[in-house]
């Protein structure tokens, strides 16, 4: 690649008050923006006529106290929106991959294509909110997102384009037969059904 055809992708991290753990505290912020859908509305229409091409949302289930949930919120984003990418920070340890690809699939159908995941294996403090005794060590942790991953984008792709027919005639919603054979994980069992 030349120099001239490198591009600089800018994108915008959507927080309510700031990035710095004490950002809370100043006087000029407003913390209960958090759960303001106004506030995320007006940040991410400002990154889309900057033309900015994503703006990213973090996730984790210890410390996010008056935030709204990615999903929630970036499906919110993606109706207001037009052509700035919507990405969120989702986690491997605490979720399963048919849910992860669903909600992703969902999202990147509502947003006509502009979803994108940050995919991390979470922080020790989420095994609590999880009945969990204590988080996965690091190496299991990673092991076992590399596999997630994996499993998610097979359900990705586990329909054929013509899978859904709607054939009204013969009374044919879903043409199963395109369907492939689920393989067998070491640590799943992958259900592909995700459209």
């Amino acid at each position: 690649m030349t120099v001239s055809e490198r591009k600089l992708h800018l994108n915008a991290f959507l927080a309510a008050s700031g990035h710095h753990e004490a950002s809370w505290r100043h006087s000029d912020t407003e913390p209960e923006r958090g759960v303001n859908i106004q506030h995320y509305l007006k940040l991410t229409r400002i990154a889309e006529k900057g033309l900015l091409d994503s703006v990213f949302l973090a996730d984790g289930y210890w410390a996010n106290a008056g935030t709204l949930e990615p999903f929630t919120l970036l499906s919110a984003l993606a109706a207001a929106t037009k052509h700035i990418g919507l990405i969120a920070t989702v986690e491997t340890t605490y979720n399963e991959p048919f849910h992860v690809a669903r909600k992703f699939a969902s999202l990147d159908h509502i947003s006509k294509g502009r979803a994108g995941w940050n995919i991390v294996t979470g922080a020790g403090p989420a095994a609590e909110q999880f009945s969990r005794e204590q988080h996965p060590e690091h190496h299991e942790r990673y092991e076992s997102a590399e596999e997630f991953v994996e499993i998610v984008k097979r359900l990705w792709d586990s329909w054929e384009d013509d899978a859904v027919s709607n054939d009204k005639i013969n009374g044919v919603l879903i043409d199963v037969s395109v369907f492939p054979t689920a393989p067998e994980s070491t640590y799943r069992i992958i259900p592909l059904m995700i459209l």
